[in-house]
């Protein structure tokens, strides 16, 4: 055997809300608890279990392996490994039943879809969730504690197919339900409970300035638009019950907050338009959009006219020098 003193096999209590009881599958037991020194094979050996060392030695009344051992958190089980040779060691397990760790409830998260970028073309449904925020509430703040997530409630159930990483979880449905159960870090015991919370994505308010932009005709010498036109950034697809606000910039400098700005002179145009949706007892949430267009001053030519010859020509035939273009 690998060791001469008792093994301790330390393994989570019962979904039962009792920490000190657990079931131990004494089929694997000596594979789980690393009984054996490698590469030597469990399969090869004879290994019976007892309730005391004496009955070990005398290979009397074995423990039925057939069924799951319940046992008491400290309980010391016996052994009794045989090989085929008939070469006999005896020795002892004893049970550490570590407790599960108490899940509480969490609230569900609404967040805005995740930005495209200035003049992007938003997806409206699908937003990058940082489900970590919730590990305090879960937790209760324990420090030994985390939390896995989920994707649906068999695998919460199983524990199987955690969601990989949490920090940055794109959701698949609008809205969709997110599973989760509390960890030891040290025991690696999940909770009992299962937490549910719902994860929601509130539309980005996206207006269309991609066609927009170019060239604006001014005076050549004043500099003046010649032709002043209405920029509009009204929001497409407004949502009713939503509230709708507009920052217009130029060149960084704030020139409007209406859903219109006046362009009148050349510039990069900004408009940074924000949804606030008022969630009732979820709170509120604010979403940002940023457009631009840009454009260029353009003017006829400014030149002056020059004749080179003498006012009294008798020709009648003049020579202008066009200068200053």
């Amino acid at each position: 055997v690998a060791q001469d003193t008792p093994f301790d096999y330390t393994f989570c209590e019962e979904f039962d809300g009792d920490d000190t009881t657990g079931e131990v599958n004494l089929a694997t037991l000596a594979d789980d608890a690393g009984f054996l020194v490698a590469p030597q094979n469990t399969a090869d050996f004879t290994i019976t279990y007892h309730n005391t060392a004496t009955e070990a030695e005398n290979e009397a009344f074995p423990i039925d392996q057939s069924v799951l051992l319940v046992v008491t958190d400290g309980d010391e089980i016996f052994f009794r490994i045989e090989s085929a040779s008939q070469c006999v060691s005896i020795g002892s397990v004893i049970f550490t039943v570590e407790s599960r760790p108490l899940a509480n409830p969490a609230e569900d998260i609404t967040q805005c879809a995740d930005d495209p970028g200035i003049n992007g073309i938003p997806l409206q449904e699908v937003a990058t969730f940082d489900l970590t925020q919730q590990n305090d509430v879960i937790t209760g703040g324990e420090p030994t504690t985390s939390v896995v997530y989920y994707t649906s409630l068999v695998d919460a159930q199983n524990m199987e197919n955690p969601i990989v990483d949490p920090t940055a979880f794109v959701n698949t449905s609008d809205p969709q339900t997110i599973y989760a159960r509390a960890i030891n870090t040290s025991s690696m015991c999940e909770s009992t409970d299962v937490i549910e919370f719902m994860i929601f994505v509130e539309p980005l308010p996206y207006t269309d300035l991609s066609n927009e932009g170019g060239e604006i005709c001014v005076d050549e010498i004043t500099g003046e638009a010649l032709d002043p036109f209405i920029l509009d950034g009204t929001v497409e697809d407004a949502i009713p019950g939503v509230s709708y606000t507009y920052t217009w910039t130029r060149d960084g400098t704030l020139v409007s907050l209406d859903p219109t700005v006046t362009v009148d002179q050349q510039g990069e145009y900004q408009v940074t338009v924000t949804a606030t949706y008022d969630n009732g007892m979820d709170g509120i949430t604010s979403c940002d959009y940023v457009a631009e267009a840009s454009y260029v001053a353009v003017s006829a030519p400014v030149f002056e006219a020059v004749v080179l010859e003498s006012s009294f020509n008798p020709g009648g035939v003049y020579t202008v020098e066009v200068q200053n273009i």
